[in-house]
């Protein structure tokens, strides 16, 4: 009884340590990094003007090829043509356009090392409306022999779109008209009398004239009556 009961302990103390064992070999799978994704958008603009957005992965490992898929809504955004950053050297690039879709793509080259560790990307939309927009992204990685990782919807990016504002003129104020004034000056102004003419046939170069001439009329008048009355006075004498 007492040997059996130490072959038991034995095996349970076997069995446990060989346990232990396979859990110990089986952590570095379970600690293996997984790769996370990240976006990032301009969060607020006015229609007419640039969103830029910027994905980032992180974690990759043996990552051959890749493929980061934005989707938006064409209505609010468009993508500029040619705004998408290149990827790493040693790889081929390429972009592929779809209603509402963007895509980058990333090849290496013959005997090019696959990537590892954190990469990026980034690209340009013109916002088109006001509205509220959300940036979707997804990312395919194909490692070394083949085999595909596929993160659906790993990042989202909300942007909102303003209305251009319009400017308004403000309306012009008519000039306002002062009445006049109860008891003003009505006096008109004089007007400056002609000149008069240097011809001495003037009305008032006449009148003047006449008027010299008739008193020494008189004068020569009352000295032939006075004359004529002596002489009458001399006579009767």
């Amino acid at each position: 009884m007492k040997h059996t009961a130490s072959r038991l302990r034995a095996v349970l103390a076997a069995g446990g340590i060989a346990l232990g064992l396979s859990m110990v070999a089986a952590s570095p799978a379970l600690a293996a990094p997984t790769t996370t994704v990240t976006m990032t958008a301009t969060p607020e603009v006015e229609a007419g003007k640039a969103v830029d957005v910027s994905v980032a992965l992180a974690g990759t490992v043996d990552a051959y090829s890749y493929a980061i898929t934005v989707t938006f809504d064409p209505a609010l955004l468009d993508y500029v043509d040619d705004s998408a950053s290149e990827g790493p050297a040693g790889g081929f690039d390429s972009v592929e356009e779809a209603a509402g879709s963007v895509t980058i793509l990333h090849s290496r080259l013959g005997t090019s090392p696959a990537l590892a560790g954190d990469l990026a990307a980034s690209l340009q939309f013109m916002s088109l409306a006001a509205g509220d927009a959300t940036l979707t992204t997804s990312v395919t990685l194909v490692d070394t022999v083949g085999a595909t990782t596929v993160l659906a919807d790993a990042a989202t990016a909300p942007v909102t779109i303003a209305a251009v504002p319009v400017e308004t003129t403000p309306p012009t104020t008519p000039p306002t008209t002062t009445p006049p004034t109860s008891g003003g000056d009505t006096t008109s102004t004089p007007t400056a009398a002609p000149a008069s003419s240097n011809n001495g046939d003037g009305s008032l170069a006449i009148t003047g004239f006449g008027a010299g001439a008739l008193a020494v009329f008189a004068i020569a008048l009352l000295g032939v009556g006075f004359v004529a009355l002596r002489r009458r006075s001399a006579s009767a004498r």
